[in-house]
């Protein structure tokens, strides 16, 4: 896919001016998400540019201060898996790539991040010493053909090759599938038979069995906590209706 003329300087340029935003703000979680969005669109987009990859990882060098400061992890390896990827597209980019790093710590710093930017200078070190010939790093954190596809892959590689470990079997965990099952004579046993057969996939001889969630006390709370021992919940409807699925902690369809 290819971009329009000009864009990409137009999502580093956004990236940027969210990050000037985000030194005001007592929260800052959600204008970080829309800094990974424009470093993401960067990349996606600039996958062969090398001056995309060194304005995404400046992006993200700075948002990785961010979040450290606020002790939400540390992500200047992202930062420099971004600089090691324009270095390896383009050595020339050598020069832009130094001014970059000498721009990225300022002289005053607030008092809250001076642990973050001592990281920072670390990371920077590191990435000075490469020189024009970086190691050569996998990007994962997302997926495209030109970067790690096919061939280009180690670790982000299709999940439908034939597993290094042949013994190894990888389960669902944290999702939700949804089945939709014809009705049945008996509602509830066919629900039970559905459920059998579906788990069945995953953990042949399993035995099911009905927990039925308890009732609840206001006609008003249409919210059903599953028992936590449960493995599927059956929704049986006898009309037209509509589920939401939630997550329990926040109850947020």
């Amino acid at each position: 896919m290819l971009p329009r003329p000009g864009v990409l300087p137009v999502y580093a340029q956004h990236a940027q001016a969210v990050l000037k935003t985000v030194q005001r703000l007592e929260d800052p979680y959600m204008k970080l998400w829309e800094v990974q969005n424009q470093v993401l669109a960067l990349l996606q987009f600039g996958a062969s540019d090398p001056w995309a990859w060194l304005a995404a990882g400046n992006a993200s060098a700075r948002a990785a201060v961010l979040l450290d400061s606020r002790g939400e992890g540390k992500y200047y390896l992202d930062a420099a898996l971004m600089f090691a990827r324009a270095l390896r597209l383009d050595a020339k980019i050598k020069p832009q790539l130094d001014e970059c790093l000498e721009q990225l710590i300022p002289k005053k710093v607030k008092k809250q991040q001076k642990d973050a930017y001592r990281s920072l200078s670390s990371w920077r070190k590191l990435i000075l010493s490469w020189g024009t010939e970086p190691p050569e790093l996998e990007v994962t954190q997302f997926l495209h053909e030109e970067v790690n596809g096919p061939s280009l892959c180690r670790r982000m590689c299709p999940a439908n090759l034939e597993s290094a470990f042949r013994t190894l079997r990888i389960l669902p965990a944290f999702s939700t599938r949804i089945y939709i099952v014809a009705a049945q004579r008996d509602p509830l046993q066919g629900a039970l038979a559905a459920a059998q057969r579906i788990l069945e996939e995953d953990a042949p001889g399993i035995e099911v069995s009905l927990a039925e969630a308890p009732e609840t006390d206001s006609t008003s709370d249409c919210w059903k906590e599953v028992p936590p021992e449960a493995s599927m919940t059956a929704v049986l409807c006898d009309a037209v209706g509509a589920v939401l699925v939630a997550d329990p902690r926040g109850r947020w369809p």
